[in-house]
């Protein structure tokens, strides 16, 4: 039992919104195996929003962009 092969690493709703998170290390994140690609088409298709992302100043960015509140701080207090 599990998630399918692809899956991303990090999954939310945002507003009613589907949002993926694949993580990769720095520099890696053209590194995506066939299922993972397959999984990000198919989240895009059905109207989610997915990013693969390689540092945390990118994953702040990324929701920062999609206006997901942070707990314990404002969005500038981190940026």
């Amino acid at each position: 039992m599990g998630q399918r092969a692809g899956t991303p690493d990090l999954i939310l709703c945002w507003r009613g919104r589907f949002v993926a998170i694949e993580l990769k290390a720095p520099g890696k994140v053209k590194n995506l195996s066939e299922s993972q690609r397959a999984c990000h088409a198919d989240i895009a298709a059905a109207g989610g929003t997915v990013a693969t992302l390689d540092s945390l100043a990118a994953v702040i960015a990324f929701l920062d962009g999609l206006r997901v509140p942070r707990i314990g701080g404002s969005q500038e207090a981190a940026a």
